[in-house]
């Protein structure tokens, strides 16, 4: 015998039940590290496109009570146009009021 969803009665919090504690990531830290390899193991640029002869990775984490939390890889490519995607996102912040800036992918120049 199976109950279908809408027989299923609705699940609701207990006045008791208390939510999972939350706490504060701290500061987003962003930094560079060249890996040694390049297109041949990595595949070309995420943002150009093109070979890379040796790929650099952009790396991010929060830092709480100095303390790195979880560092994740977050693009692969040129060291040109990892910087340019910041310096980018830097700017859009920074003019948040101002109309944002099309595909960023293509509005960062590559010197590969």
């Amino acid at each position: 015998m199976s109950i279908s969803p809408s027989a299923a009665p609705p699940i609701t919090l207990a006045q008791n039940d208390a939510a999972p504690p939350s706490f504060p990531l701290g500061t987003l830290k962003l930094w560079l590290r060249a890996t040694g390899r390049g297109s041949d193991y990595y595949g070309p640029c995420e943002y150009c496109r093109q070979h890379v002869s040796e790929t650099f990775v952009l790396m991010s984490a929060y830092e709480n009570k100095g303390k790195l939390l979880s560092p994740n890889p977050n693009a692969y490519g040129h060291q040109t146009c990892i910087e340019g995607r910041i310096a980018l996102a830097n700017m859009q912040t920074a003019d948040a009021d101002r109309a944002p800036v099309a595909d960023s992918r293509s509005s960062v120049a590559c010197d590969a």
